[in-house]
């Protein structure tokens, strides 16, 4: 039999560089709002208690 190294290659990339793809990141932009800091929409309740139970 022939070694596998020996075979040519037709266009196939090598294990080394066929990485699988990864997942595409949610993109934040700034802080990330704790659930009991205030509510930055300004109704002074806590985060979790206002916009963040749309969030979850």
């Amino acid at each position: 039999p022939t070694p596998l190294m020996n075979l040519p290659n037709k266009g196939a990339k090598s294990a080394r560089t066929n990485k699988a793809p990864s997942k595409p990141q949610p993109i934040r932009k700034g802080k990330k709002i704790g659930r009991n800091d205030p509510c930055p929409c300004g109704s002074g309740k806590k985060y979790k208690n206002c916009c963040g139970k749309k969030h979850h």
